[in-house]
């Protein structure tokens, strides 16, 4: 999908004025793309989650052991965007 489509998806039918109610049309969204995705889209929100999660840490200044920053960046280089692991 192109930005410029996911945009328009984003701008129009997800889209609400009232901020909460918009949050939930996104999520229900995302809800049915990973279900009909199958395993592939259950393994790609796990690895975009634990990749999120080691990203937050990093910048929290929590710290890492040196091979947990090494496998955090490794992950985040080989998935290249929104392709699954």
């Amino acid at each position: 999908m192109t930005d410029e489509r996911f945009n328009e998806l984003l701008n129009g039918p997800i889209s609400h004025p009232i901020m909460p109610l918009y949050m939930l049309r996104l999520a229900q969204a995302l809800r049915s793309v990973v279900e009909k995705c199958g395993e592939a889209g259950d393994a790609a929100l796990e690895a975009h989650c634990k990749e999120q999660d080691e990203m937050d840490r990093i910048k929290s200044g929590e710290s890492f052991t040196d091979a947990e920053a090494a496998a955090a960046m490794a992950a985040s280089t080989r998935r290249g965007g929104s392709e699954p692991v």
